[in-house]
């Protein structure tokens, strides 16, 4: 016998193939895919873990090109041992479309954020959760997440936190804004069980221009919105000089008054464990500092 006929008489014999049923190929795929799935998730929750434990902390905020204070107010508010990592998003004008022209360049800029490894991601910004709604405000903090690999809040969230935080049902709100966003913003806070029981506002579009104010326009817009039976004044906008009017302003009015700026930093420092007493920044950050729950900023 040759080789040949070696190789052929020592094949195994076996029957007809049968052909794999298609939906056991289907589960298969989606078990592969599910498996995938929790892999994934479970590298990225321990990537955002380490970086909420990150040394030197890092904490990465995303603002509007067009203000000029937020990186003011954060360099007071944040200690020495936090670094800070700022991105801007297109952003001039207060209304939708200047809304949505930032929005657009969300994910880019907190992926470039997630590159310096920040340990927490904020955007700087009420007036856009505000107008864009709580389904969007959600949604987000989801995209954002995902594009820096750590947590994310939103301004917004921020500031109800820090109200439910106190025990605030009932604000006068003080606003920058043009009068349907200020509306908005009304909407938006009532929505979340926040009665507005007065509201001011002072109308800028351009963005630009908010961060010109002089605190004594801050302290005189805090006045305006205050109502006697509201237990305490909120004066969102990141690009309004509110911290050296804050301290002030609770003296006048004899309640909390609680800005973007400093409710953003309270959030922060909580999240990455460096919260402190810090005095002349309004009773949140002297009495409350390191009780930011994400559960109440929904």
């Amino acid at each position: 016998m040759d080789a040949a006929e070696s190789r052929v008489s020592m094949a195994p014999v076996t029957g007809p193939q049968r052909p794999e049923r298609a939906e056991s190929r289907v589960a298969r795929g989606e078990e592969r895919r599910s498996m995938l799935s929790f892999i994934e998730k479970k590298s990225r929750e321990a990537r955002m873990s380490m970086r909420a434990e990150c040394r030197p902390p890092r904490c990465g905020l995303l603002i509007p090109s067009s203000n000029t204070m937020i990186e003011q107010e954060y360099g007071r508010l944040l200690p020495q041992a936090v670094s800070a990592h700022y991105q801007r998003l297109p952003m001039t004008t207060l209304d939708d479309a200047g809304i949505r022209e930032q929005d657009a360049a969300m994910e880019g800029a907190a992926g470039l954020l997630g590159d310096a490894r920040v340990g927490v991601l904020l955007l700087c910004q009420t007036a856009a959760s505000f107008h864009m709604g709580a389904e969007w405000d959600a949604a987000v903090k989801r995209r954002l997440s995902a594009a820096a690999g750590c947590p994310a809040i939103t301004a917004a969230g921020t500031v109800v936190a820090a109200l439910r935080t106190l025990g605030v049902a009932r604000i006068g709100l003080g606003t920058p804004f043009p009068a349907e966003m200020n509306a908005a913003s009304a909407a938006y806070l009532e929505a979340r069980g926040i009665e507005v029981a007065n509201s001011a506002g002072l109308g800028y579009r351009d963005n630009f221009g908010i961060a010109l104010m002089k605190p004594a326009q801050v302290l005189e817009l805090a006045a305006r919105a205050n109502a006697p039976d509201a237990e305490a004044v909120l004066l969102p906008g990141g690009n309004m000089p509110c911290l050296p009017a804050l301290a002030a302003a609770e003296q006048a009015l004899g309640k909390p008054v609680l800005s973007t700026n400093q409710c953003g930093a309270w959030a922060m420092l909580s999240v990455l464990g460096r919260a402190a007493p810090m005095k002349g920044a309004g009773v949140l950050l002297a009495r409350h500092f390191g009780k930011f729950d994400v559960a109440m900023a929904g």
